[in-house]
């Protein structure tokens, strides 16, 4: 049986007060739902001595202000599932099991910790390999070096936040500040985003979509529920007639870093089967999966390539 740690625990009423208690605290970590941050503390991967409860702290308010989508970091996936919202619903419906949905929050799946299966062990697992980059070893045992950690971000909703450029409100003593998601993900599976230490994510920003948007999110798993993915695709299409107006491709869980594809030379070109060709290509050849989740490397990049068609010719077709 894996036990936790002792650690006390501080409710915080808003999120002013919660980022006042983080920083008051030694060695401390916030909590809402708890589904990723219980079983780290459990497997002696985190060791807070203080937890500090966000869970009715953060708004769980979905907020229409005429050109953007305001959602509370605090609202739960089963509620963004329920929300219909393009890419972003689809892909929270997609998240672990309907016990993991109706506790897990939007904001703990944006800032999900980084999967690797080298790290996410216990520590006489690792103990037995001489360590993890992440926890007590000089080496990430994925790559052999001490260059850099590889560990996956496995979250199901930062592809979709990222075709629908989504921006997120943060949270600190020094106040708030709104930024591009895509500016703050980083190449880095100990740091994944670029964050001052003890900033709470409060609120995530979606521009609301041109008419006629369309979307579609896939994902890879080795079961249909409760599992990590071993990729994620999403796509954002908006044609005019057969004309690409605008478009977005993410790919997540391959890496440390979900990305954008560079996909502006399409913009303004027929979306024939040709270009969806050379698009489905383009996918196999910047998506470069690294070893640190299970699946072999090569068929999910492979499969990235054949998701990306398929999105491709669906949302197409709706059009």
């Amino acid at each position: 049986m894996l036990r936790m740690q002792g650690f006390t625990v501080q409710v915080a009423r808003s999120p002013e007060e919660a980022v006042a208690l983080y920083a008051a605290a030694p060695d401390a970590a916030f909590i809402a739902g708890g589904t990723d941050l219980l079983p780290e503390i459990k497997l002696g991967l985190s060791q807070p001595r203080t937890l500090v409860a966000i869970g009715t702290a953060l708004p769980a308010t979905v907020q229409d202000e005429g050109a953007d989508l305001v959602l509370g970091a605090g609202l739960r996936l089963e509620q963004v599932a329920a929300l219909g919202l393009p890419a972003l619903s689809a892909a929270a419906a997609h998240v672990g099991s309907p016990q993991v949905r109706a506790a897990g929050t939007l904001g703990g799946n944006v800032m999900l910790s980084p999967r690797c299966m080298y790290y996410n062990q216990t520590p006489a697992w690792r103990a037995s390999l001489g360590g993890c980059m992440r926890a007590e070893g000089p080496l990430c045992r994925v790559t052999g070096s001490a260059a850099r950690c590889v560990a996956t971000q496995c979250s199901d909703t930062l592809p979709a936040l990222l075709v629908l450029g989504a921006r997120l409100r943060l949270c600190s003593p020094a106040g708030t500040r709104e930024v591009p998601l895509a500016d703050l993900l980083r190449y880095d599976g100990m740091r994944p985003m670029d964050l001052a230490p003890g900033e709470l994510l409060t609120h995530v920003i979606l521009p609301r979509p041109a008419p006629g948007t369309r979307c579609r999110v896939d994902k890879l798993a080795a079961r249909g529920s409760i599992d990590f993915p071993m990729l994620v695709t999403a796509v954002l299409l908006r044609l005019r007639g057969a004309v690409v107006e605008e478009l977005r491709i993410a790919v997540g869980a391959v890496s440390p870093q979900p990305r954008l594809l560079p996909v502006d030379a399409w913009v303004g070109r027929p979306l024939h089967e040709a270009a969806v060709g050379e698009l489905a290509d383009l996918a196999w050849q910047k998506v470069r999966p690294v070893a640190s989740v299970e699946g072999d490397v090569a068929w999910r990049r492979e499969v990235a390539r054949v998701t990306v068609r398929r999105a491709l010719e669906s949302l197409r077709a709706e059009a």
